[in-house]
């Protein structure tokens, strides 16, 4: 149609405001192409990872070495054994290094620098522990009164999330990390003093899934059985997996809202475009077009806008998940990732969003299009009737502001949706900041011991010092997602002078505050814990919450667990002291020093430090653009009645202040929503990020990041508001003589 070649003369006029447009719906959808498009890409190197590696399907550990007699029954033309034994290593006091022998069937490492060991003298180590204690390829390292040169650098593809026991909430790359060596310098300083603990550990591949609950049986026949771990039960392979399948899944509902409110916008922006062409269109009425005609004219626009934006914004999410995977790359250990892009993003960001643009601008456009031609002529328009009986002793100007809203609704509730949006994104991003800020101090607060030592074997003898204790790790279901979660179970004998509180004696728990608030338990609620390896479930009742936060903890009476769990009295498998212990390696389990707690929960917010400041920025840069175009519609819509009141002799201070003031009780009100919305989402959102892992963050956001955002949010709103005064002052008198006849 000959009309058509109006759209590109149309674009000219409100360049700024279509940019605007673009802009906004772009940023979106780059977030959130660049976010979910991470975790796919990070899943797909993963896989490949696996794949090409050799992943195990489970391992299990035993107190004692297996002869090969015992691995040959256990194999049975079903599974492939490995010997994957661990032996962990003081190194610069306060570091472990944990050595493993090159792996060649199962689980082989993968090099991202270098190459793996070959001589006795050569080791390669974990890209994180190298990365933090300043290690690199060539540089010597001594271990055991050993030097070593360092040949390579990567990751374990049964460690891509590096935990020390697999019961952690996360790596400490700070203070643990793994190497491999070749089998004969193990040999060499297996018996030295410097060696803390050792695992005999066996990893497994199966000839076929079905095969598993055979094997499984078997395994667990075992007498010494220490462990057995199931890859798909396995913290160190599937944390990084389900922790970003939640994000995804969470970005994609996000995302879902963002678009609805986008094209809500996109409509509203057209229907006061249209209300400033009404003669316009009664002259093409004139001229013979039809109405459908005509809705294929003005969608047009709207349309090119979010083909535009959606394109802009896929090709900025594809750059934007190189950030994103860089920040998961920071915490977890990954191999080299490649940004691809699924056919669902292109579906989702590109033709949803045009078709909810579409939708939505048909509906506003035809009920334009609805009005008679000579009523378009004449640009009459129909004015909603209003009582002004109760207004009779009010100003004119007070009574004239509540018709300015009114007849602008549809672009204030645009405002309020944006700006909603707006706070509880910053929401997001502040209180997810605070709250990772938090977990260093939580993970330590009432923790008063500096040693924990967990045997392979209970104990039933008193020579070592310290205070002793019965813990295992239980699984039960956590609150939001039914996720299998580890819980430590503590089982302290009477007088323990390192828990401020005493278990009471008749079986009932004693639950850590950070155990309550992530399971969702709370006192007098029965909850079942299964006991692994042997699957056992065993049922208690919850008695009291008990102010500790370090950990998934529960506390029970040391007497009381041995009898429930069928041990003898007096059986312990854990020392707690304040003092390092000279123990015997080969009957140490785990040493897990206070620091440590620490020190994880550090490397952690130091990885999502540049996701949530991506968060924060692009929200700031939301709100900016969203709270100036809305009001810079709104004046647009309302050329007319301003230039009537001028006409009518109010200044153009007053009519600044007109303006201004229903724009602020529309910004007040939208905080007012916004800040308690966002609250509620975040109580959802963040215990569904970490459902999956076996830590508990505290929701917090105190009144000094409510403050920066009010005044982040304040001061935009203030320079805006600034800018459009000066484009009211712009509307000419002139406006209402020319629409009339």
């Amino acid at each position: 149609m000959i009309i058509n070649k109006r759209i590109i003369r149309e674009f000219k006029k409100n360049f700024l405001k279509y940019i605007a447009l673009m802009l906004i719906v772009a940023t979106g959808l780059a977030i959130i192409v660049g976010l979910t498009g991470s975790v796919d890409s990070i899943e797909v190197a993963l896989k490949d990872l696996h794949h090409d590696n050799n992943l195990e399907d489970g391992h299990f550990s035993v107190a004692f070495p297996l002869e090969k007699s015992e691995i040959k029954d256990l194999e049975k033309n079903r599974a492939e054994i490995e010997e994957s034994f661990y032996y962990d290593f003081n190194w610069q006091k306060d570091k472990i290094i944990r050595l493993v022998r090159n792996r060649e069937l199962v689980n082989r490492f993968y090099a991202i620098e270098g190459r793996l060991p070959e001589k006795n003298d050569e080791i390669f180590l974990e890209l994180h522990f190298s990365e933090k204690s300043n290690l690199n390829i060539g540089d010597k390292i001594e271990i055991a009164d050993k030097e070593y040169k360092i040949v390579g650098i990567g990751i374990a593809p049964d460690y891509t999330t590096c935990l020390q026991a697999i019961s952690d909430a996360s790596p400490a790359p700070d203070t643990f990390g793994l190497g491999t060596v070749v089998e004969d310098s193990i040999a060499d300083i297996e018996e030295s003093e410097d060696l803390i603990c050792t695992e005999y550990n066996y990893i497994f591949s199966l000839s076929g899934e079905n095969d598993r609950k055979e094997f499984r049986k078997d395994v667990k026949s075992l007498e010494y059985l220490t462990s057995y771990v199931d890859i798909s039960d396995n913290p160190r392979v599937q944390q990084e997996l389900k922790e970003i399948v939640s994000q995804r899944n969470l970005t994609l509902v996000f995302g879902l809202f963002f678009m609805l409110i986008m094209a809500y916008m996109l409509a509203v922006f057209t229907s006061g475009h249209m209300k400033n062409e009404r003669e316009t269109i009664g002259t093409f009425y004139a001229m013979g077009y039809k109405k459908s005609e005509l809705i294929r004219h003005y969608i047009r626009m709207p349309i090119v806008i979010l083909i535009i934006a959606s394109i802009l914004g896929l090709i900025g999410g594809y750059f934007f998940i190189d950030v994103v995977v860089r920040q998961h790359q920071a915490y977890y250990d990954l191999p080299m990732v490649k940004s691809i892009l699924m056919p669902y993003q292109y579906i989702y960001s590109i033709v949803i969003t045009i078709i909810l643009g579409f939708i939505f601008n048909l509906i506003v456009i035809s009920r334009q299009l609805s009005t008679s031609p000579i009523e378009l002529l004449r640009n009459r328009v129909r004015c909603q009737k209003m009582k002004y009986g109760k207004y009779k002793e009010r100003p004119f100007l007070k009574i004239f502001s509540k018709r300015i809203i009114q007849s602008n609704k549809e672009g204030y509730i645009a405002l309020m949706a944006g700006i909603i949006l707006s706070v509880v994104l910053l929401i997001y991003g502040f209180c997810t900041y605070e709250s990772l800020n938090a977990m260093p101090a939580d993970s330590i607060a009432g923790v008063i011991y500096e040693n924990q030592y967990i045997f392979k074997l209970p104990k039933k003898d008193d020579e070592y010092k310290g205070q002793r204790a019965m813990t295992l790790s239980m699984n039960s279901n956590e609150r939001i997602s039914n996720a299998s979660i580890p819980v430590q179970i503590n089982g302290l004998e009477k007088g323990n002078e390192f828990f401020p509180f005493k278990p009471s004696g008749d079986g009932e728990l004693s639950v850590s505050t950070a155990t309550a608030e992530k399971m969702g338990w709370e006192k007098g609620d029965k909850v079942k814990l299964t006991k692994q390896p042997e699957n056992e479930v065993y049922e208690f009742k919850v008695g009291t919450i008990v102010d500790y936060t370090s950990g998934m903890n529960i506390f029970l009476d040391m007497d009381f667990l041995n009898k429930k769990l069928g041990y003898e009295d007096g059986i312990y498998n854990t020392v707690y002291s304040n003092e390092e212990l000279d123990l015997p390696a080969e009957d140490i389990l785990s040493h897990n020093k206070m620091g440590d707690l620490e020190s994880a929960s550090k490397g952690y917010i130091d990885a999502m430090k540049g996701t949530v400041n991506s968060m924060v920025s692009g929200s700031i840069i939301l709100y900016v653009l969203i709270l100036y175009l809305m009001l810079k519609i709104v004046i647009e819509r309302e050329a007319y009645n301003i230039s009537l009141i001028k006409i009518m002799g109010y200044s153009d201070a007053e009519v600044s202040r007109l303006y201004f003031w229903n724009s602020l009780i529309i910004f007040i009100i939208s905080l007012a929503i916004g800040f308690p919305l966002g609250r509620v989402i975040m109580d959802y959102v963040m215990p569904m990020t970490i459902a999956t892992m076996p830590v508990n963050v505290r929701v917090l956001i105190s009144p000094k990041y409510i403050g920066i955002m009010l005044l982040i949010m304040g001061t935009t709103y203030l320079i805006i508001g600034f800018i459009i005064r000066h484009k009211l002052k712009k509307v000419p008198y002139t406006v209402v003589l020319k629409s009339r006849e």
